[in-house]
């Protein structure tokens, strides 16, 4: 089931947040940023982004969710045990169908250099590199920064 996230989701989705960013960025991240995204950090940041963020869920369990300010799809993030499924295209699509129905007719999302599954997903379902950015995050000296692709996506 993919549906819209309401008040009582926040904490699953947090929970989900916080394990598969540590999964599939952590390793990429300097200690310092890993250490201080803990599950408040992504409850903050969920509840921050409603109510553009939509759900996918599996026998009542959140699998996945994703969500957007204004043109920008900042997360999207899967379980483990969802990939694969068919999850992760029907939760693109209900971004993309809602990011419409917000007037949004070209959307942007930046993704880690060095998650290439993620990479190549976003590419089967039409987004394609602009270009890399580097971005900021905590680390042992200052100025560290890490690359992200930043990928578009025209939705008319």
């Amino acid at each position: 089931m993919i549906r819209l996230a309401g008040v009582q989701d926040l904490r699953s989705v947090a929970s989900l947040y916080h394990r598969v960013w540590h999964e599939t960025h952590g390793s990429h991240m300097p200690h310092a940023e890993r250490e201080a995204r803990d599950e408040d950090f992504f409850l903050g940041r969920i509840a921050g982004l409603m109510p553009n963020v939509i759900v996918g869920e599996d026998e009542g369990t959140i699998v996945g969710f994703v969500a957007w300010t204004g043109p920008l799809l900042g997360q999207f993030f899967l379980d483990a045990d969802a990939r694969g499924s068919g999850f992760a295209q029907r939760l693109m699509e209900a971004a993309e169908l809602t990011l419409r129905d917000q007037d949004i007719w070209e959307a942007e999302l930046h993704c880690l250099v060095g998650n290439a599954r993620a990479r190549r997903f976003y590419e089967r379902v039409g987004w394609r590199v602009h270009r890399i950015i580097a971005e900021p995050v905590k680390g042992d000296a200052d100025g560290e920064e890490r690359d992200f692709w930043v990928m578009r996506k025209r939705l008319a």
